[in-house]
């Protein structure tokens, strides 16, 4: 069930996908290219991109803090965003995703993925858009 905020507060988004698998790729526009236009076209929200921090110093920055970091900012936000498209190589937004259900957070996926015919996987969602423009336009009504 989608829990809609009716107050006037900003509203807190998490943005949640594969980084690791396309840095390793050299693919870094498949993980920056989606959150970039989330960022650009959402207004009134406060948006926290993991990727920042991971992009970040992160010679000095060890994985249990990057899971802290991560965690912390998941407890804050009202939506998390998931882009499904290669989540099966990303064990992160996979605990992000785990985390923010137990935490009965609002959860928008976005994208295709044969995995979200499996009930255990694709309950954990309230709603899957085809794409971002489905989920920009779905937004201003949260």
């Amino acid at each position: 069930m989608i829990r809609i905020k009716k107050e006037n507060k900003k509203r807190k988004i998490y943005l949640a996908g594969c980084i690791s698998h396309y840095l390793k790729n050299n693919q870094k526009e498949k993980a920056t290219n989606w959150r970039s236009k989330i960022i650009l076209n959402t207004l009134n929200c406060e948006i926290y991109n993991p990727m920042d921090l991971f992009l970040s110093d992160i010679q000095n920055l060890n994985h249990q803090m990057g899971l802290a970091n991560n965690k912390f900012h998941l407890k804050q936000s009202d939506i998390i965003i998931v882009n499904l498209t290669n989540i099966e190589k990303s064990p992160g937004t996979l605990y992000e995703l785990f985390t923010a259900l137990s935490m009965n957070k609002t959860i928008l996926g976005f994208g295709e993925h044969e995995w979200l015919e499996i009930p255990h996987f694709g309950q954990c969602f309230d709603y899957v858009f085809k794409n971002i423009d489905e989920i920009l336009q779905f937004l201003p009504f949260m």
